[in-house]
C-alpha cells in the first residue's frame, strides 16, 4: 500500500502489539528502508538547491557590486556637469531598477535558504511533504 512514511509509522504503532517479533522486524525494516530512501532523496534535493542558491547569490552580489560602481561613476559624471539632468535621471532609473531586481532576487534566495534549512532539519518530513503532492511516488508498504 502506498503511503507516507509518517502514515506507515502510525500504522506500525497500531499493529505492533499484534505482531510476532519476526513480523515486526520485517515491517520495521520496510519503514527504515523508506526513511533511508527519503533521506537520500531529500539530500539530493538539498544539494541541488544549495548549488542553485550559491550560483544565484554570487551572480546577484556581482550585479550589486556593478550597480554600486556604476552609481559612483554616475555621481562623478553628474558632479562634473558632463551629463544633462535628463540623461542623469535616465541612467539613475536604470541603475535603481537593476538594484531592485537584485534585492528581489536576494529575498527569493533567502526563502530558498530557509527551505534548504527545513529540508536539512528533517529530510524524512520533507520527503513525506513531497510525496503528498505526488502520490505515485509514495513508498509502498506491505502493511
Amino acid at each position: 500500500m502506498k503511503r507516507t512514511i509518517q502514515s506507515a509509522e502510525r500504522e506500525l504503532e497500531a499493529i505492533a502489539p499484534g505482531l510476532n517479533p519476526v513480523a515486526f522486524r520485517q515491517v520495521q525494516s520496510e519503514v527504515d528502508a523508506a526513511k533511508t530512501e527519503a533521506t537520500r532523496f531529500a539530500t539530493a534535493v538539498a544539494g541541488d538547491l544549495a548549488s542553485t542558491v550559491d550560483v544565484a547569490r554570487e551572480d546577484t552580489l556581482m550585479d550589486l557590486c556593478e550597480v554600486r560602481d556604476a552609481l559612483a561613476a554616475l555621481k562623478k559624471e553628474g558632479e562634473s556637469g558632463r551629463l544633462t539632468a535628463r540623461a542623469y535621471a535616465a541612467k539613475l532609473d536604470v541603475l535603481r531598477s537593476r538594484q531592485r531586481t537584485a534585492e528581489n532576487t536576494i529575498s527569493r534566495l533567502a526563502e530558498s535558504a530557509e527551505n534548504l534549512a527545513t529540508i536539512e532539519e528533517d529530510p524524512v518530513a520533507y520527503a513525506d511533504h513531497f510525496y503528498d503532492g505526488t502520490p505515485l511516488l509514495k513508498p509502498d508498504f506491505t502493511f
